[in-house]
């Protein structure tokens, strides 16, 4: 498996999955979710293997903690991050999309450019256009 976070090379060839599972349960349902197997849980945290990952979004689709998101770094000066969050914090197309930390700290803001409402009418996915400096660091929508 690789490391936590994709190595720069794997990050500019697009989107890939990143956890910030705590492991504090047993869900895997991200690992379920992965068609391409890049997702194990060989304990209570979800292992990425970056180079089986295709980006696709559905283990940020399936996980029910908030805790998967899909970082791009192949855009050149800036970067994408795509979060699931619940609608009561989905911003508007094109409008501001405020970045917090794992702690809960606002670290920066981004534009959204794509806001999708997912089935269920509880939770939509957003992707973050931003600075990429907050690549590694942003884990909420707020």
């Amino acid at each position: 498996m690789s490391e936590i976070f994709p190595a720069e090379a794997r990050l500019l060839r697009g989107r890939a999955a990143v956890t910030a599972c705590p492991g504090q349960d047993s869900c895997g349902l991200c690992a379920s979710a992965c068609a391409y197997g890049a997702i194990k849980k060989p304990g209570r945290v979800p292992q990425v293997d970056h180079a089986l990952c295709v980006g696709c979004g559905a283990c940020v689709k399936a996980c029910p903690q908030l805790n998967m998101r899909l970082v791009d770094g192949s855009k050149g000066e800036y970067a994408e991050i795509t979060l699931k969050c619940p609608l009561t914090f989905l911003p508007e197309p094109d409008g501001e999309a405020r970045l917090f930390d794992g702690k809960g700290s606002f670290i920066g803001a981004g534009k959204a450019v794509l806001v999708q409402p997912l089935p269920g009418g509880q939770f939509g996915l957003v992707r973050v256009k931003t600075d990429r400096a907050l690549l590694t660091t942003a884990v909420r929508i707020g």
